[in-house]
This record gives structure tokens, sequence and C-alpha cells, in this order.
């Protein structure tokens, strides 16, 4: 069979998608374009990666995706017991995919009798979709570091994981267009906050800091501040990231990943930072990460 790459995903590997309680092949889901999801990125979503059999932090997941749409006024009829269900079952359905997985659950506005912006009768939507997680483009980001640049930009209403990514898009089309891996972004108030897809944190004579507010409080952002409590959270100007010692970015389907360059500014040596890859080690321990 003819495999065509989608994102994440490949056509061909006889994955299973949960779609509005009900489950179909991959290339049968099908979805409205009258979605208001669709129409105007009115939703919100989580990944969540899994191991030995393992879905990491899915109750965090969970809560975070419902905080997500409670945030952006989504309403959704199903409790965090059912989606987290369907998740389960959606996965135990793709566990023929080889190796490590990643699990993307989505929940948007759904179709209404009109298409126009604020119509209160529509049916929510959810989707969930399993695909082979990135280890090895993970892995090659860690022992090279990322490459990045800074665009001046703001997620609308940063702290739910909604459907409004250009910023993102944006963001690492421009990073990608100059040769580099990823950006970083700062905000209306001159602040740094975080990279497209994940939380930022730099090292100072052997300090961890991260920002404080106007970000996505990532699920590893949580489980790095719980295993490490002596971090300090706290708004900061690029001129002071330029300035670190060592640089890294967090998430789900990073875990940590150093940052060795930042416009045309070398971080620390230019490679990927000690304390940052020691740090990666032992909150792969802590968390037992296979």
């Amino acid at each position: 069979m003819v495999r065509f790459p989608l994102g994440n995903l490949v056509v061909g590997l006889n994955s299973t998608v949960f779609l509005d309680q009900k489950f179909y092949k991959e290339e049968d889901a099908k979805v409205s374009i009258l979605d208001h999801g669709y129409l105007y990125g009115n939703g919100c979503w989580t990944t969540m990666m899994t191991s030995g059999d393992r879905i990491f932090f899915i109750d965090d997941h969970m809560d975070r995706l419902l905080e997500s749409a409670n945030i952006i006024g989504l309403d959704i009829p199903w409790t965090k017991n059912q989606i987290k269900d369907w998740t389960l079952q959606t996965y135990d359905k793709n566990k023929h995919l080889s190796g490590r997985s990643r699990i993307r659950v989505g929940l948007y506005k759904g179709v209404g009798s009109s298409i126009v912006v604020g119509a209160t009768d529509c049916e929510p939507s959810i989707n969930i979709i399993v695909s082979p997680y990135p280890v090895t483009e993970e892995e090659n980001a860690v022992e090279k570091g990322l490459y990045t640049i800074t665009v001046p930009a703001d997620r609308p209403y940063a702290k739910s994981k909604n459907c409004n990514y250009l910023p993102s898009y944006v963001a690492v089309t421009k990073a990608k267009q100059q040769g580099k891996d990823d950006a970083i972004f700062i905000n209306y108030n001159g602040d740094v906050t975080e990279s497209t897809t994940g939380n930022l944190f730099y090292i100072k004579d052997d300090i961890i800091y991260t920002a404080e507010y106007d970000i996505l409080y990532g699920i590893t952002r949580k489980v790095i501040l719980d295993y490490r409590k002596d971090i300090v959270e706290t708004m900061y100007k690029l001129e002071t990231l330029l300035e670190a010692d060592e640089v890294f970015i967090s998430g789900t389907t990073k875990l940590i990943i150093p940052v060795v360059q930042i416009n045309d500014t070398i971080i620390g040596d230019g490679k990927p930072g000690k304390q940052t890859m020691q740090l990666r080690k032992e909150i792969s321990d802590w968390i037992n990460l296979t």
C-alpha cells in the first residue's frame, strides 16, 4: 500500500480514529466543512505520548483540555471520565502501531444552523487520533540542539491550547525559511514567553528561570516545576535570555530539548548544555520514561 505523509499521520498504517462517539478507519473519518472549528478555529486540543503501554499524565491532559475549552467559552457536554475512557479505547484499538505513540484529542464547536460567528446552537464535536511518536526527530534534536529565531507574537488566549495556531505556524515557517529549527515568541510587552509549541527555560549561574504568565502552562513544564522546586518563574527580556548559560524547550513531544542558538547569538559553547542534559535524564528517570 502506498503511504502518503499527512502531517504526523501516515495513510496506510491502518489506524483507527474516534469521531463523535464512533470509531472509523483513518481514511474514512470525515468532518463537515460547516464545523465552526474548521470555519473559525473554535476548538481546543491536547497531545499525549505513550511508552510501555502507558499514556503519560492523562489526567493532567484531560484537566487542561477542559480548562482550555472553558477559557474560550466552548461548551462541552462530555465529562472528563467520558473523554478519558474514549481516549483509552482509541489507544487500545491502535496497539498494532509499532513503538511509542502520540494521542491527540480535539474538541470543536461543531455544526449549527448558521455559519455566522457566535452561532449558539452548534453541536460539539470530538475526535481522537493516535499516530507514531516522532522518536527519531526528538533524538536528533537532543543531539544537535535547536537553532532558533525570535518573532514578535502573542498567541490568542495563551492559557488555552486552542485551535488558533497561526502565530505558531507563521513563526516556525519563518524559522524554517531561515534554515532554523524553531522560533521564540516576544510578546507585546517585550517579554520572552515561549516557543511555537513548547515552554522555554534558561539557566544562569546554576539557577533555572521560566516565564511566569502569558504562556500555555504545559504539562511537561508542570512536571519540571514539580521536580525542581527551586525554579524561578518571572518575566524577562530578550537581552537576559541571550546572556544565559543554557536554554531549553520543554513539551510533550520534546520532553526537554536544548537550544544552542537564538538569532545570531550562540548559547554557551554552542552545544547542548550539561545541566540541560542532566535535567533531561533526571526527568526521564523520574517519570520512568522507557
